[in-house]
């Protein structure tokens, strides 16, 4: 099959932007994986946190330190500023 010069100008060209997409698809697969698996991370470690603070408020309880209502409202209000990472007592950080 012989191509007139035009066409065998395009095909090189055509081929790159082919090429040049698939790159950029590839990418923005790898990009949205790595952010994923950052946010899992994330959400692991406020999950552990706020583990950590319910078993801190309940060693509070048992020693008598803190009533039981007390130690569920702070833990609640420590646990939900968890969710807003960078501020802290409602304020930016």
């Amino acid at each position: 099959m012989k191509l007139p010069f035009r066409q065998k100008l395009f095909l090189p060209l055509l081929q790159s932007w082919i090429c040049l997409l698939a790159v950029f698809a590839v990418s923005a697969l790898q990009e949205r994986s790595l952010r994923l698996g950052e946010r899992k991370i994330q959400l692991t470690n406020a999950g552990e946190m706020a583990a950590s603070i319910a078993a801190d408020y309940r060693t509070l309880v048992e020693h008598g330190a803190m009533s039981e209502g007390e130690a569920k409202r702070k833990a609640l209000a420590r646990t939900k500023a968890l969710r807003r990472p960078g501020f802290c007592r409602g304020r930016s950080a």
